[in-house]
C-alpha cells in the first residue's frame, strides 16, 4: 500500500493531506491487526515483508502502466496476457512440483477456473478505477487493500464461520475509521 502511494505522490504529483496520511497509517496498523496471528503479533515474518513489498510494486506498476500504455483498446488484451502468462507459469510450476493426480484433479481445476476469472475481473476493474480521473491514486490503493482485508474478515465470519475475536474486530473498526479519513 506504501509503494503505490509513494510512487503516484513522486511521479505523478498527485496531492495527499495530513488526514489522508492520518487515515492511511491507521489503516495499515489496522491491516496487520487483522492479519497477524496472536503468536506473531510483534514478531517478524518474512512472507508478509515480500507481500507486501510485492504487492506495493505491482500496484505501482499497473498504474504506470494504465498512464503511459494501456487505453480501452488494450486494456482486455493487457489484463489476458498477464493471466495467460501467470497461467501457463503457475501450470509449469506445479508440473514440477506437485502430483499429476493433483494438478489434474477437477475439484481444483474447476476451482483454479473460478478464482482465475475471479482474479481477472477484479485486476480489469482495477484498471478501469486507475483510469477514473475522479479517482486519486493515492485514494484508490489504500482504500482498496484495507477495503480487501476487511471484506475477507467478513466474508470469513459469514461463510465460515471464523471467529473474530476482540483484537480484530479492533482492526476492523480502525480500518473503517482509516478509510473515512483517506476519503
Amino acid at each position: 500500500m506504501i509503494i503505490p502511494i509513494v510512487g503516484t505522490y513522486f511521479i505523478f504529483n498527485q496531492a495527499i493531506s495530513a488526514i489522508q496520511i492520518i487515515g492511511i497509517i491507521l489503516g495499515l496498523i489496522a491491516v496487520y491487526i487483522i492479519s497477524a496471528d496472536k503468536e506473531s503479533l510483534g514478531l517478524i515474518n518474512k512472507a508478509p515483508i515480500l507481500l507486501f513489498f510485492g504487492a506495493g510494486c505491482i500496484d505501482l506498476f499497473l498504474k504506470i502502466s494504465e498512464t503511459h500504455v494501456l487505453n480501452n483498446t488494450y486494456l482486455p488484451l493487457f489484463t489476458s496476457t498477464l493471466f495467460l502468462s501467470a497461467g501457463v507459469f503457475g501450470f509449469l510450476y506445479s508440473l514440477k512440483t506437485q502430483p499429476k493426480s493433483t494438478i489434474f484433479a477437477k475439484q481444483n481445476i474447476k476451482w483454479g477456473v473460478i478464482m482465475g476469472l475471479v482474479n481477472y475481473g477484479a485486476l480489469f476493474f482495477i484498471l478501469k478505477s486507475l483510469a477514473h480521473k475522479d479517482i486519486s491514486s493515492i485514494i484508490f490503493f489504500p482504500i482498496n487493500n484495507i477495503g480487501v482485508v476487511v471484506l475477507s474478515s467478513i466474508l470469513g465470519l459469514l461463510l465460515f464461520k471464523q471467529h473474530i475475536d476482540k483484537r480484530k474486530k479492533i482492526g476492523l473498526a480502525l480500518a473503517l475509521c482509516s478509510i473515512l479519513l483517506i476519503l
